[in-house]
C-alpha cells in the first residue's frame, strides 16, 4: 500500500496532471481562456451521468422475471431508488435477509437432520 502511495506521489509531482479533460485544442491560438474552463452544466452533467452509470451497473436483481422488458423495468426502478434514497435499498436488503433466515429456520424445523442439520 505504501508503494502505491509513493508511486502516485511521484506521478503527480513529475507529470502535468489535470482534473478533467478539456475538449479544446490547446495548440489553437484562437481559443479564448473562457473556452478552456468547465461550465457548471458540464460539471453537473458529468456527475449525474457518472452516478447513473455506477448505480445501473451495481444493480443485480437475484430473481430474473420471465420477460426481458419486465427485467429492464425492474432494474430501472431499482436504479431510480438507489439514486433517490439509497437507505431504502439497504432496508429492503435487510428485510430480505430476515425473510431468508425465517425460511431457513422453518425448513430446518420441518426437515431436521437433513444436509448435516442446518442450511
Amino acid at each position: 500500500m505504501i508503494v502505491y502511495y509513493i508511486l502516485i506521489s511521484i506521478l503527480v509531482t513529475y507529470r502535468n496532471v489535470e482534473a478533467a479533460p478539456i475538449f479544446v485544442d490547446r495548440a489553437d491560438s484562437l481559443a479564448s481562456p473562457l473556452q478552456l474552463k468547465r461550465t457548471l452544466f458540464g460539471i453537473i452533467w458529468s456527475c449525474v451521468t457518472t452516478l447513473v452509470i455506477c448505480t445501473w451497473t451495481s444493480v443485480h436483481p437475484n430473481v430474473p422475471p420471465p420477460n426481458e422488458w419486465k427485467a429492464r423495468f425492474n432494474r430501472l426502478k431499482l436504479t431510480f431508488w438507489m439514486i433517490v434514497a439509497p437507505e431504502l435499498v439497504l432496508a429492503w436488503a435487510v428485510r430480505q435477509l430476515f425473510a431468508a433466515k425465517e425460511i431457513r429456520d422453518s425448513y430446518n424445523e420441518r426437515y431436521p437432520g437433513e444436509y448435516g442439520g442446518a442450511i
